[in-house]
């Protein structure tokens, strides 16, 4: 590199030598500082951003690229100064002759045509964005067999490109991965890691106003789909998002089955629906859902088995609790130790619900009996549908004995015997339970001939006068 030279003796105006003046030389179209010279190849830096200082003789002399330049010479001690703007500092090329012969300078017309390529600078490295600069093979991660690798922090990935960075990458939320970064502008940018290991997934985030979001992750395998969903540390605390996943015993929160697996819907960040699924037996197939508004609901199980249908029922917890406050429509085993029974038996306990004032429920016991109450607006209380009060079990011939009747009056025959209030007044029975005879009042029915007939069945009711 051979430099133009700038060479003169500080002078005032009445020609007398300034001594050790100090010199500044500026860019004059910048008017900034730079970088001079004290030999003509520039291997020697002369002075400070441009500023030294002349010679006892006066004498000051400096080399620089081409340009023009601002000398400014000045003395403190007699308070001289002066300035030179636009000084020129010409190349070699200002000395020779114009043309192709050898030793000479061309001009544009001597010049081949080239594209704007041709003019234009390659990229210092991978990542420089420079505008007009040419990409190069490898320019942001583009065209390499192996990527740009870094582990700087994930925040600092601004530029438009595709990037492998490490594990130990601050703000990295996966192990070793591809970052692919787009940019709308400078603050907006999105980035796509995708990890390099299968089951660390693909995760998502922005840059907006100055602020990432947190990384969200997007794989199929994120929300259960295509292999093992993710397990949760708090059932309570599931992050948002419609996804599959499952519990351990490690799993913190409400869980309404100790090992299982079960799906997440989300509205919002206030409205969520869990459904959970038990796994094993002892029962299995057991579905539980509950609702987040605020608080989580309790946890319902709403699978057949929980309302007696189906298989395994035996296999169902016993009701134990106060049968009035049931609110389902189930079939449940019932425990003798319930509360609000009419017998203290265990059995199975039916019941049909409309609404909080519109229940019934209906007792089938071990021992044979059963029983019947229901609620509209206020419970009823309990009546026998079928006891050993009012029924006698059939005999060997299959002919069960007459033990009670009673009349719409309230008039009742007790074993053949008429009660006040009867309208009728005898019925005689044998030692198998059969109408012998039986004579009514006036007004009321009485069978064909006062008899009856095949093993007691009434064939024919005629009115009396």
């Amino acid at each position: 590199m051979s430099l133009p030279v700038f060479q003169a003796t500080i002078v005032n105006d009445s020609g007398d030598i300034i001594p050790s003046a100090v010199v500044t030389v500026l860019d004059e179209i910048t008017g900034l500082g730079l970088t001079i010279y004290s030999d003509r190849a520039g291997t020697v830096p002369l002075g400070t951003n441009g500023v030294f200082t002349a010679g006892t003789d006066g004498f000051a002399q400096f080399f620089a690229p081409a340009g023009n330049y601002r000398v400014k010479a000045e003395q403190a001690a007699s308070g001289f100064e002066k300035t030179w703007n636009f000084v020129p500092l010409v190349g070699e090329a200002a000395f020779v002759d114009t043309g192709t012969g050898a030793g000479q300078v061309p001009t544009n017309a001597d010049l081949p045509t080239f594209g704007t390529a041709a003019t234009a600078n390659v990229q210092t490295s991978p990542t420089d964005n420079t505008a007009g600069r040419l990409m190069a093979v490898g320019a942001f991660g583009l065209g390499l067999s192996t990527g740009l690798n870094s582990s700087a922090d994930l925040n600092t990935y601004l530029v438009s490109g595709q990037y492998s960075v490490q594990s130990a990458s601050p703000n990295n939320p996966a192990g070793n991965a591809i970052l692919t970064v787009g940019v709308r502008n400078n603050t907006n940018v999105t980035q796509f890691l995708e990890a390099t290991i299968d089951s660390l997934g693909i995760y998502r985030r922005t840059l907006s106003a100055g602020t990432w979001s947190a990384w969200q992750r997007t794989d199929p395998q994120a929300f259960g789909l295509g292999g093992f969903g993710q397990v949760l540390s708090d059932i309570d605390a599931a992050t948002n998002g419609t996804h599959f996943s499952f519990v351990t015993g490690t799993t913190s929160g409400d869980i309404p089955y100790p090992s299982g697996s079960g799906f997440q819907y989300a509205r919002g960040a206030t409205r969520k629906t869990q459904i959970a699924f038990k796994d094993g037996s002892s029962p299995g197939g057991c579905v539980s859902i509950r609702n987040y508004s605020g608080t989580w609901s309790d946890w319902q199980r709403i699978d057949p088995q929980a309302f007696g249908l189906g298989t395994g029922i035996e296999n169902n917890p016993a009701f134990i609790g106060d049968v009035e406050t049931i609110n389902t429509t189930a079939f449940q085993r019932l425990s003798q130790i319930s509360s609000n029974i009419p017998v203290v038996d265990d059995g199975f306990i039916t019941s049909k619900y409309r609404g909080a004032n519109n229940i019934s429920l209906t007792i089938e016991y071990d021992n044979g009996e059963l029983w019947r109450k229901t609620k509209d607006g206020t419970w009823s209380a309990w009546q026998p549908v079928y006891t050993g009060a009012n029924y006698q079990p059939e005999t060997a011939a299959g002919i069960g004995v007459v033990r009670r009747m009673q009349n719409q009056s309230g008039g009742s025959i007790v074993n053949g015997a008429t009660v006040a209030g009867s309208s009728l007044r005898h019925i005689e029975t044998n030692a198998s339970g059969s109408i012998v005879t039986g004579v009514p009042s006036s007004g009321s029915y009485k069978a064909v001939s006062n008899q009856t007939v095949d093993n007691g069945n009434i064939a024919e009711f005629v009115r009396t006068a």
